[in-house]
């Protein structure tokens, strides 16, 4: 919560658990590292379209009708996966997927369900950015040739100013919990949001790297 009172967001809670949590027939479902960053249990009683009818719920009650921002899924997190598939069934009118941080500067990681768009032609994002329609490494490039039949995503690029990039360190270091598994030390996730982040901008400046839907050539 503090993360979004410091950048002034709000959060909304839906009583849905995390994976490490859900059960069935009182067994844990996802115990270890290849559980989590697996497909979804069989058995798990969290489906990707049940999660899309409490989000539609949720934001019809809202009155909401501006861009959705949900998780590419890189790296698999099973949890990030149903986000993703859930928005996806969504009828909504613009979204836009971000790059899970820090799965996505890591070498190897897979770029699940993406269809091949990775042709580097240029499309009309609509938003004002940057737009090109390769991945941002070969190695991402070479997953999206290898998509399943997902939508067809094109890759946009935020350009940042320095006070936006001490804004996410400052916010993501307070989920304290988080630091000492995935970064070993407060300056090391720090040190790889600003990698990330000159790295989305080509070695240019500092940029946010998110992907949208486009129709396919």
């Amino acid at each position: 919560m503090s993360a979004l009172k410091y950048l002034g967001a709000r959060a909304l809670h839906l009583g849905l658990p995390d994976c490490i949590y859900r059960q069935a027939s009182g067994v844990f479902l996802y115990t270890s590292d290849e559980d989590l960053f697996g497909p979804p249990a069989d058995r798990d009683p969290l489906t990707a379209s049940d999660l899309a009818q409490v989000l539609g719920r949720a934001m019809g009650r809202a009155g909401f009708a501006g861009a959705v921002y949900a998780p590419l899924a890189v790296g698999g997190h099973v949890d990030h996966r149903l986000v993703r598939a859930a928005v996806g069934a969504l009828d909504c009118p613009r979204t836009l997927f971000y790059e899970d941080f820090p799965y996505c500067v890591r070498e190897e990681v897979p770029l699940p369900g993406l269809a091949d768009c990775s042709s580097g032609a240029a499309f009309d994002s609509g938003a004002g950015v940057m737009v090109t329609g390769a991945g941002p490494t070969a190695a991402d490039a070479a997953q999206l040739a290898r998509g399943s039949g997902g939508p067809c995503l094109g890759r946009l690029t935020v350009p940042l100013e320095r006070d936006n990039v001490r804004a996410k360190v400052r916010a993501a270091a307070s989920y304290r919990s988080q630091i000492g598994v995935l970064f070993g030390s407060p300056l090391a996730l720090a040190m790889g949001i600003w990698r990330q982040a000159r790295r989305s901008a080509g070695g240019l400046g500092y940029a946010e790297t998110l992907w949208a839907a486009r129709s396919p050539d």
